[in-house]
């Protein structure tokens, strides 16, 4: 028998008393008053339009070698309090640009308002321990 855990993530859209998201790193924080959130932005070679969600991804380790259009779509995971699937954030326009910026993307995909209800929705309905 395994043992399960409650997570009460509560309102999502209020005030945030901590973002942190520093372009050029893959971390990302975000504290509530209620909740701390961890996660990570990795940008990969696999395919995926915002919101799509994934078990793995893979990545190009050749990209050093000046393959500039692999390692373009932007993916990100939760690892704290539970760990998602990986959720696409989506393709940017570049290597380059996109590990600049994942990071910063995931967590806003994941506070902000409008469309990244199915971001949001996606990242949070596939959790494991």
């Amino acid at each position: 028998m395994s043992a399960q855990k409650c997570i009460n993530f509560g309102d999502l859209s209020g005030f945030l008393d901590s973002y942190v998201a520093d372009l050029g790193d893959v971390d990302w924080l975000l504290e509530w008053p209620h909740i701390t959130i961890r996660g990570i932005g990795v940008c990969a070679e696999t395919v995926g339009e915002y919101g799509d969600v994934v078990v793995s991804i893979k990545y190009d380790d050749n990209f050093y070698d000046g393959n500039q259009n692999s390692n373009t779509y932007c993916w990100c995971r939760m690892l704290s309090p539970a760990v998602s699937s990986w959720v696409a954030y989506g393709e940017v326009d570049d290597a380059e640009v996109c590990a600049e910026q994942c990071a910063s993307l995931c967590a806003d995909g994941l506070v902000g308002g409008g469309g990244s209800y199915v971001f949001r929705s996606n990242m949070l309905g596939a959790l494991s321990n």
